[in-house]
C-alpha cells in the first residue's frame, strides 16, 4: 500500500504528459501545415515556381488509367517567362513531320495568365502562351499543401492532364 502511495504521484504525471504529448503533436503538425501553406502562397503570389509531375493522365484512356513519370519533366513559371518540358501521350490530330514527337515543350514569354483563390485553400490558375502553335491552354490547380494538377488543351492534340507539386526557385 505504501508503494501504491509512493508512485500515484508519479503515476498522475505520467498520464498527464501522456494526455499532453498528442496536442503538442498535433500543434506541431499544424505550425507545419501553416508554414507550407505560407510557402506555397509566396511562390505562386511571387511566380516563382515549378510545377513537377509525378504521374500523367491521358484523356484518351480515363482517369483510372494513369502512367508513373519517371524522367525529370516540368513546368517551370518565372514573372516573366513560362517554360514546358512535359510528356505526351496519346492522339494527334494532325501529323508531326519528321516524325519526332515534340511533347509539350515551349518557352514563352508572352502569356495570359491568371490566378484566383478559391475559400477552399486552392488557387486556380490559367496559363495561355500566345506564341506555341501546339498549346491553347494550361489549367493548374494548386492546393495548400503544394500537391497540384494540371490540365493541357491543345489546339491539334487530345488534352492531357498531370498530377504533381510544385516546389519554389
Amino acid at each position: 500500500m505504501k508503494a501504491l502511495k509512493k508512485y500515484s504521484g508519479l503515476l498522475i504525471i505520467a498520464a498527464m504528459v501522456a494526455c499532453i504529448s498528442p496536442s503538442f503533436a498535433q500543434d506541431k503538425r499544424e505550425v507545419k501545415e501553416i508554414e507550407k501553406e505560407a510557402q506555397v502562397k509566396k511562390w505562386l503570389d511571387t511566380r516563382k515556381y515549378t510545377f513537377k509531375p509525378t504521374s500523367m493522365h491521358p484523356a484518351r484512356y480515363g482517369y483510372g488509367n494513369n502512367w508513373t513519370m519517371t524522367s525529370d519533366y516540368s513546368l517551370d513559371v518565372r514573372t516573366d517567362t513560362v517554360s514546358s518540358y512535359l510528356p505526351f501521350f496519346g492522339r494527334a490530330y494532325t501529323a508531326v513531320m519528321g516524325g519526332d514527337d515534340q511533347g509539350i515543350k515551349f518557352v514563352s514569354s508572352n502569356v495570359d495568365y491568371t490566378a484566383k483563390e478559391s475559400k477552399k485553400n486552392r488557387w486556380d490558375i490559367t496559363i495561355k502562351p500566345k506564341n506555341s502553335q501546339s498549346v491553347s491552354s494550361m489549367i493548374l490547380r494548386v492546393f495548400a499543401n503544394g500537391e497540384a494538377s494540371l490540365s493541357v488543351n491543345s489546339n491539334n492534340r487530345e488534352s492531357i492532364s498531370f498530377q504533381g507539386y510544385i516546389t519554389g526557385k
